[in-house]
This record gives structure tokens, C-alpha cells and sequence, in this order.
């Protein structure tokens, strides 16, 4: 956990469950919502910052900035999904394994990939390619 600012940024509802290995970043404002899963090896970034403490001069293109994330109620996040600063998911949302959230999403879907793209909705039967 990155709690410099100590656990002020950090809201989590009823009945979470955060597995082994998950970075939260609580640089900005970190929002879980109740019932939401959070699989083993995800990191949930509220913040991104090039080094600009330290003097890097990507810090000109890339300044600082703690936007924060957002997961909504009856979430799951598969296992080493990664969240962005900015990222939100809206209730219902399913994040597959190793997927990269970087913007808002609409609740109701399952998202896959880099980054993630709604592959179907949730309850929709999944078609199988033979």
C-alpha cells in the first residue's frame, strides 16, 4: 500500500475481499464498493507520477496528478488486472485475468484485454469457438 497520506483515501464497503498480493495505491481517492472482488496480484493505481520529487524532466510532458479509482458494487477483478488512475467500473462489472483498465466502464459487462474492451455482457450466453 502506498499510505503516505495514511488510510484517509481509501473507502471500502460491506463484505470486500482482497486478495494475496494487491497493490492499492492510495495517493488519491480509492473506492470500492460493497460485495466487489479484488483477485490475487491486481493493482488498483490512483496516481501516476513520472518522478517529478526527484527532478526528472518527463515530469514537464507527464505532470503529477492523483485522480483516483473507482470500483463499483458486485465487481470482480481477475487475478493481476490493473486498474489505472482515472479507471472506473460500474457495478456489475467483470475484468478478466491480466486485463488494463486506464478509463470509465459501464457497468453490466465483462472486459478483456489491453486495454480492456467490454467482450460481452454479464448473464449473456458465452459463445464458444469450436
Amino acid at each position: 500500500m502506498n499510505h503516505e497520506l495514511g488510510l484517509s483515501n481509501l473507502r471500502i464497503g460491506q463484505g470486500v475481499y482482497i486478495g494475496p498480493d494487491v497493490l492499492l495505491d492510495l495517493a488519491g481517492p480509492l473506492l470500492i464498493g460493497d460485495r466487489s472482488t479484488i483477485s490475487a496480484r491486481c493493482v488498483l493505481l490512483t496516481h501516476h507520477d513520472p518522478g517529478a520529487s526527484q527532478g526528472n524532466s518527463l515530469a514537464q510532458h507527464f505532470p503529477p496528478s492523483a485522480g483516483g479509482c473507482e470500483v463499483g458494487m458486485d465487481c470482480w477483478i481477475g487475478a493481476g488486472a490493473i486498474l489505472l488512475e482515472g479507471a472506473e467500473l460500474g457495478a456489475q462489472s467483470v475484468v478478466g485475468a491480466g486485463a488494463l483498465v486506464r478509463s470509465k466502464l459501464p457497468g453490466g459487462f465483462v472486459y478483456a484485454g489491453s486495454p480492456a474492451r467490454a467482450i460481452r455482457r454479464v448473464g449473456a450466453k458465452q459463445v464458444r469457438e469450436p
